[in-house]
């Protein structure tokens, strides 16, 4: 487990803001971001996984509302992108089984997209970080 890493992340009113995350790489990475040094109280979880050739974001959850409008689950797709080394996938916007891309989650990649993080692609129906 990796601790005492802070990421940047810019809410909803363009306000860069800095949150302490703990990430543990067990076929994929698992990510708990905190608002403390201390890792301490609710988070934020995000969960990124090899899924055949691809690593995909699999969970994007705020265990409390503050984490919400904060653009972490954008500053973590980055993280993530960086430390693979290699583009992040959503889950297909069509419910394929347990595998679908939520509500909540396609708003996100949808931002990406439109500031030029993401592309959308059509014939798999998913996005892809760029």
């Amino acid at each position: 487990m990796i601790n005492n890493i802070t990421i940047t992340a810019i809410d909803i009113d363009g306000k860069e803001n800095t949150f302490y995350i703990k990430v543990k790489n067990e076929n994929g990475l698992d990510i708990f971001v905190y608002d403390n040094k201390d890792l301490l109280g609710d988070f934020f979880e995000f969960k990124v996984i090899r899924k055949g050739d691809v690593f995909k974001v699999q969970n994007m959850f705020a265990h409390d509302k503050k984490y919400r409008k904060q653009g972490l689950p954008e500053a973590l797709i980055e993280y993530a992108k960086k430390y693979f080394q290699e583009p992040i996938y959503s889950s297909s916007t069509v419910h394929i089984r347990d595998d679908w891309l939520s509500v909540e989650g396609k708003k996100v990649w949808d931002r990406m997209e439109s500031n030029g993080k993401a592309i959308f692609d059509k014939p798999r129906n998913r996005y892809i970080s760029i």
